[in-house]
This record gives structure tokens, C-alpha cells and sequence, in this order.
């Protein structure tokens, strides 16, 4: 099975593309209606399901509603709502319970620490606990896939705290929007919503909680990307971060049905919105006062529910 050559199990996944097509949907109910060859069953899996296209999609319904007897179609989906209503109505939900964050922090930062990981920059060698736990959530609960990013050889700091440096410097005034775009554009696109999508959720939550990072935690201080969160939600009128919440949904529905959209020209528009929707500098940080950094990460941890 790992070298994929067992004839009774089959993987489906994106190929040279990011979405899953109707050609190899054929193939797959080809494979469904014939009989197995050394085993009991045939198993497929779709992985990740959500990455069906429309037609593709549709294909697979009859498939769905009348599997033969002796095969297991498997679906896996980490966003059950990317899924198309016909295709969730033929299936069955089994539900996997994601690990506590502590113990996915735990196991992080263990395998950095072995020497499995690296340091995320040259300028800070030791990862704070708080960023682990910040980068876990930002990677929805994924511990191989926020292993993957803080080890990111050949780049400077992980891509969350790039993204996030970027933003704030744009909002700032900082740095040139187009700039900012352009190298944001250079990070893979469903990297690239997947972590917007959790900036905004943490700023939401952050605006709603009024949660403050103190001057005088040296702890948090010490971590750009949690600073930067902060600064985003000081920062930011309330209707600019939503604008931006919406405009990215609005953004992510179109790439996932397949119509191209123009990565660069969504970015610039949203990185221009929010330098409008910046507060006046005298509004700028107006919090009703600081918490303790377990507090700031029960905020973080919080938005994290608004994508369940």
C-alpha cells in the first residue's frame, strides 16, 4: 500500500491540479465495480474530498448512492461544509476528535527539540511556547503540518509570521501595498487562506475580548507573530476587519470552485482596504487594559472554534 501498487486500494487526490477531476472520478468507479483482486474488500479514499470540483462532484453521486458490495469509499474532509450538499446527503459522518492543544504543543515543540525541527529565524533560535501554540492553532490543529512550517528551510520565519509582518506593515504604512501583495502571493494560495481566514478569526475574537498584550510581558513581547495579532486588532476599525473576513470568503468560494481568481489583485485590494480601515492614531491601542498571556491564548484558542 505505501508504495501504492495494491491492486484493491486506490488514493485519490489533486494531480497537476488542486482539485480532484471528473477523469479520475471514472476511474474511480471503474475501480468500484470491479471485483477485488487478493483482498475481501477494495477500499478507496478521497483525500481531501473537498477538493472535488464541480463536476467531479456530480460524477461521483451515482457511485456514492450505489457502491458495490464489496467496497468502502472513504471521504476525508477537514471543512465538511466544502463539500457539495448532494454529495454530504450520500454519506455517512464519522467524526475525528482533534488532540488537546496542549498535548499538540507538547509534541511540537518535543520533536524541535530533538533536532527533528529548526529554528524558525536567525534572529530568534528559541521558540516560545506561546508561538507554538499560536502556530497550532493557526494551522487548524495539524501538528504535522505546523511541524512542517516552523522547520521551512531556506526562509527566514515561518509563513504565519510573514503573513502577519506583512499585514501589519501595510496597515501601518510601512511597507507598499503592492510589495506586500506580491510577496504574500508567493505563499502557496490554500496556505495562504487557510491562515488568513485564522487572522481574522484571532482579530475578531481578540477586538470582541479586548484582550491586551501588557509592555511589561516580556514573555509575549518577545513573540512578533502574537504582537502582531495585537497590533491588528488595536489597529483596525471593526467594519474594516470584517470587510476583510468577507471579502476572503467571498475570494476562497471562488478558488475552491475552480474559477482561477487573481491572487495578487485580491490582496491588493484587501491590503488597501485595511490601510483605509486603519483607526486614527489617537484610537490606536485603546484597550480597557492588559491580561495575562494565558488570557491573550484562551482568545486565540477561542477563534479557533469559529472555524469548527
Amino acid at each position: 500500500m505505501n508504495a501504492d501498487s495494491h491492486p484493491d486500494f486506490t488514493v485519490l487526490a489533486p494531480s497537476d491540479s488542486r482539485v480532484i477531476k471528473v477523469d479520475q472520478i471514472r476511474s474511480l468507479t471503474e475501480f468500484a465495480y470491479t471485483r477485488p483482486q487478493i483482498s475481501k474488500r477494495k477500499v478507496a479514499i478521497l483525500d481531501p474530498a473537498d477538493a472535488l470540483n464541480l463536476q467531479a462532484g456530480n460524477a461521483l453521486l451515482k457511485t456514492l448512492e450505489e457502491p458495490g458490495s464489496d467496497v468502502t469509499l472513504i471521504l476525508l474532509s477537514e471543512q465538511r461544509s466544502r463539500l457539495l450538499a448532494t454529495v454530504r446527503s450520500r454519506c455517512q459522518y464519522f467524526r475525528l476528535p482533534k488532540p488537546e492543544l496542549t498535548a499538540l504543543n507538547e509534541w511540537v515543540a518535543g520533536q524541535l527539540a530533538s533536532g527533528k525541527g529548526a529554528a524558525t529565524s536567525k534572529s530568534d533560535e528559541t521558540l516560545l511556547p506561546e508561538l507554538v501554540a499560536a502556530m497550532t492553532l493557526a494551522y487548524q490543529f495539524s501538528p504535522w503540518r505546523t511541524l512542517e512550517a516552523l522547520r521551512a528551510e531556506g526562509q527566514q520565519q515561518p509563513v504565519l509570521m510573514t503573513i502577519l509582518d506583512t499585514l501589519t506593515a501595510c496597515v501601518e504604512g510601512q511597507q507598499d501595498i503592492f510589495a506586500g501583495a506580491q510577496g504574500l502571493a508567493k505563499v502557496p494560495v490554500e496556505e495562504l487562506l487557510d491562515l488568513l481566514l485564522w487572522v481574522w478569526a484571532s482579530v475578531f475574537r481578540l477586538q470582541l475580548s479586548d484582550a491586551a498584550v501588557s509592555s511589561a510581558d516580556h514573555t509575549l513581547v518577545q513573540s512578533s507573530a502574537l504582537k502582531d495579532l495585537q497590533t491588528l486588532a488595536s489597529s483596525l476599525e471593526a467594519e474594516a476587519a470584517e470587510a476583510a473576513y468577507q471579502s476572503l470568503l467571498a475570494f476562497r468560494q471562488q478558488f475552491n470552485e475552480g474559477r482561477n481568481p487573481s491572487v495578487p489583485l485580491f490582496l491588493e485590494a484587501t491590503l488597501m482596504k485595511l490601510r483605509e480601515g486603519r483607526r486614527p492614531p489617537a484610537q490606536t491601542g485603546q484597550s480597557a487594559g492588559a491580561v495575562r498571556p494565558v488570557d491573550f491564548l484562551s482568545a486565540l484558542t477561542q477563534s479557533q472554534q469559529l472555524l469548527r
